[in-house]
């Protein structure tokens, strides 16, 4: 009885199967741990998104207003861009903490915020924020200007939105006089995770609850002066506060479904948009 071996051909032949079937392999568990990564990657995106939403939301929630002094707490908003993203420049009055360091004796008081975009150490945009007391006149030239510090690199763009009850719609300028709004559409865009992507987008519709009463403040004054201008929302609006609240409502930031409550992106919940 013959022994017969392999030949070399054959021998050959299986080598390559065996490595044909081996870069299969490989490549599709390069594909996973790739995949793996990016969704990573993506999730501490969209959570470190969420947490400089929260603290926006936190100081608007908290933003503050008072009728005999309203020229103190009126909301400045500049609608800016830079490059292919919103930068606005958005300023309210707040008691909230948001992100003003502890060790800041505003921490711990009512002050005025400005929220913009700023080039970072590398020249690249990033959310900064600077605060100073509400008491002080900006105009004044002898008050020193405070140099904005960057919260973080990941958000290179912002845009604020305010609800106008009159056409029922959002605008992007606030350019009412000694009054704060009652909603605002906050939108931030983060940084992509390839250069060329386009940025990701968060979307949160938040309620300013004393901004009912510097709405209530302005339609008194327009019934005493008829020559000012109508700053205030129609009657019909005032269906968004529950009655017997004093003026703040109750309704959280987002998801509130009583009547009259506008719209953002068509839902009143809180979105993301990956564009």
């Amino acid at each position: 009885m013959s022994k017969r071996g392999f030949t070399l051909i054959e021998i050959m032949v299986a080598i390559g199967l065996m490595s044909i079937a081996v870069s299969m392999v490989w490549m599709s568990f390069s594909q996973i741990i790739r995949a793996t990564r990016k969704a990573e990657a993506m999730m501490d995106r969209l959570h470190h998104g969420d947490f400089v939403m929260e603290q926006l939301i936190s100081a608007f929630r908290s933003a503050s207003f008072f009728n005999n002094t309203p020229a103190k707490f009126e909301m400045w908003l500049e609608d800016e861009t830079a490059g292919p993203v919103d930068a606005d420049i958005v300023s309210i009055v707040t008691s909230s903490p948001a992100f003003i360091p502890p060790s800041n004796k505003l921490a711990h008081q009512l002050h005025r915020i400005f929220i913009s975009i700023e080039d970072n150490d590398k020249g690249e945009p990033a959310l900064a924020v600077s605060a100073y007391p509400y008491i002080v006149d900006l105009e004044d030239p002898e008050v020193d200007e405070v140099e904005p510090w960057i919260v973080t690199s990941k958000v290179i763009g912002l845009n604020c939105r305010v609800y106008n009850p009159s056409d029922q719609d959002w605008d992007d300028e606030w350019e009412f006089k000694n009054s704060i709004p009652q909603w605002v559409e906050i939108t931030i865009y983060l940084k992509p995770l390839v250069e060329d992507d386009d940025p990701i987008s968060m979307t949160r519709m938040i309620e300013i609850p004393l901004g009912f009463l510097a709405k209530r403040q302005n339609r008194d004054l327009n019934v005493n002066n008829p020559g000012t201008t109508d700053t205030s929302a129609t009657d019909a609006e005032s269906a968004t506060t529950n009655p017997g609240t004093g003026g703040t409502s109750n309704q959280g930031t987002s998801g509130n479904t009583n009547s009259g409550i506008p719209a953002s992106g068509g839902s009143s919940s809180p979105s993301l948009r990956i564009r």
